[in-house]
């Protein structure tokens, strides 16, 4: 059995699995995707590279940067030796000095 409903105009069909959508003419597959530990690993190095970024201008050599902030880098650089690496908490993550 197929289930219709209607959002923002469109027309969906879901099929009575829930495993499958039907939009328009595309079939779209609702199965949760299998996330890996490198998935969440790589996504963890992107996050922990933004934030590097994002401070990278404290490392300028015209900048004296403080102690908490050069413990706040080295933290970001050594997350993947983090014992709870992939799968990092966010009291794993260090603060950010203000």
């Amino acid at each position: 059995m197929v289930k219709n409903y209607y959002r923002d105009g469109q027309m969906y069909e879901v099929e009575d699995d829930d495993k499958s959508i039907l939009v328009g003419t595309k079939t779209v597959d609702l199965t949760s995707p299998t996330i890996t530990s490198e998935h969440i690993s790589s996504n963890n190095r992107n996050i922990r590279n933004q934030l590097l970024q994002e401070t990278d201008w404290t490392a300028n050599s015209d900048v004296t940067m403080s102690a908490k902030m050069k413990t706040y880098r080295k933290s970001l650089r050594d997350l993947p030796t983090h014992k709870n690496w992939p799968n990092l908490e966010s009291a794993d993550w260090p603060t950010k000095p203000s």
